[in-house]
């Protein structure tokens, strides 16, 4: 059967793809690897990193409460993420798998939650081979969840993605950093790897977030 394509916003798409992967599940759940997976989801793949700073600390990192820093260059959101992250404040920030799409791969792989029996699901991603991208295919691994692509090259400074949220101890406001690293692939070259080709013909559903659409080298994938 050809597969089924969703993108969208995680809560909707998540709970369209639920439906229709478990209702075209194997009966038996441990064997769906060997007959294919339930799901296959692609998105981007960022480490969030959540850390709660005084407003002092937040102004001193060139920021604004709630400011919307997209359009910054990569190096100025390294600087602001060098700034407020790391042991001088105390060492208690945060860190969490992000992307919303690799998050409902490992809830819907069942193993890191309340079901008892988990669906066969994979993920299409990009991290670099650092202590960041390893943290990434750790927790997806362990959650049941099979990460197809090998990490990429740590190579002219390339880091793998990280969503930093600043929350500002006064209000809980939130500011979010995005450094995106290399997550605007996979190319189209990637994708014919022989195990990712694969997983796409032989996935029952094929959730990717509105995000891998937001480059041309995305959307031709």
């Amino acid at each position: 059967a050809t597969p089924a394509a969703t993108a969208g916003s995680s809560a909707t798409a998540t709970a369209a793809a639920s439906a229709s992967a478990a209702a075209a599940a194997s009966a038996n759940p441990s064997e769906s690897s060997t007959k294919g997976w339930a799901m296959l989801c692609m998105d981007n793949s960022l480490v969030d990193v959540y850390c709660s700073r005084n407003r002092a600390a937040i102004f001193a990192a060139g920021l604004e409460i709630g400011d919307d820093v997209a359009g910054l260059q990569q190096d100025k959101k390294i600087a602001i993420y060098e700034t407020l992250v790391g042991d001088k404040h105390g060492g208690s920030d945060l860190k969490m798998p992000g992307g919303s799409t690799l998050n409902t791969a490992r809830v819907m792989s069942g193993r890191s939650c309340f079901r008892p029996l988990g669906l066969a699901t994979c993920f299409i991603g990009v991290a670099v081979d650092d202590d960041d991208g390893a943290f990434l295919v750790r927790e997806a691994k362990e959650a049941g969840v099979d990460w197809l692509l090998p990490l990429h090259p740590k190579q002219g400074g390339a880091c793998t993605g990280r969503c930093l949220v600043v929350v500002d101890d006064e209000t809980r406001d939130r500011t979010l950093v995005t450094i995106r690293g290399p997550s605007h692939v996979p190319s189209r070259a990637s994708l014919d790897a022989p195990n990712v080709a694969d997983a796409i013909r032989n996935s029952e559903v094929i959730y990717a977030a509105a995000f891998v659409l937001s480059t041309p080298e995305r959307a031709e994938a």
